[in-house]
């Protein structure tokens, strides 16, 4: 992509704009980009910069060859350890649930657990084929408790279970099967070439439709059919108004 690069740290991740997407990199590649409490709150504040930033799209990685290998729980001893654990998850899922730009995830090495629940959340998900998805925590007397919603929601009930009772792992083509990600790339130069061509595809679309879309579609899936219906008509509406309030620019009427 071209365009002015800004580069900002903030621990345990990393913000940069490149042209018009906005990339967010977990980075504590030590730990297979675990997420702790403080990574958790980081990439909350961060999605919410990218919101506000001048760009197209939202990207999320991970450094060291590994997207997230889940939750890190190394430090998490007390109830109120527990609770602030949640807290901060809770709060990265509002903050991806509240992004008016797509959400892309850029797949490589390990998504597991928490990690593959927010692969679950993403708009567009790209992997690599040799990626990793799944569920492990009941091979540690423990359970997806956290994960299961975004991921069931996905995949559907009897995968999920298998996922979930098994602990098994898969690679990305299964994954791409399941329907958790958008397609499935031969390595990682062939990751980018698929990332960067979905960058430029939503960098010359109208943004505000993409916008309400997001919105409407998150909406609709809690809503009743007939009531999805009728919230689609409003958000139409909004739409129409919009445009004749300021037409679209002639770069986003490219005739087929």
């Amino acid at each position: 992509m071209q365009g002015s690069n800004k580069t900002h740290r903030s621990d345990d991740v990393l913000f940069e704009v490149k042209g018009s997407a906005a990339w967010i990199t977990l980075n504590r590649p030590e730990l297979r980009n675990a997420l702790d409490a403080a990574t958790m709150k980081a990439l909350a504040r961060r999605l919410r910069e990218a919101e506000h930033a001048d760009v197209r799209c939202v990207v999320l990685t991970g450094s060291g060859g590994n997207f997230c290998g889940g939750g890190d729980v190394s430090v998490v001893r007390t109830q109120e350890d527990y609770h602030d654990y949640t807290a901060n998850l809770a709060d990265a899922c509002d903050a991806i649930a509240a992004l008016t730009k797509p959400f892309i995830t850029r797949v490589s090495g390990r998504a597991t657990a928490a990690g593959m629940a927010i692969v679950a959340l993403s708009d567009i998900a790209v992997a690599t084929r040799n990626s990793v998805f799944g569920t492990p925590e009941i091979s540690h007397g423990m359970f997806p408790m956290m994960a299961m919603g975004p991921i069931a929601a996905e995949i559907g009930r009897k995968a999920a279970w298998r996922l979930f009772y098994s602990g098994e792992l898969i690679a990305g083509s299964e994954a791409l099967a399941l329907g958790i990600v958008t397609e499935v790339a031969a390595d990682e130069a062939d990751l980018d070439r698929r990332v960067d061509a979905w960058i430029t595809r939503l960098a010359a679309a109208d943004p505000r439709p993409l916008a309400l879309g997001r919105q409407l579609f998150h909406e609709l899936l809690d809503t009743p059919p007939s009531q999805a219906v009728r919230v689609g008509g409003k958000f139409v509406l909004r739409l129409l108004a919009l445009r004749q309030s300021a037409p679209p620019q002639a770069d986003y009427l490219v005739s087929k």
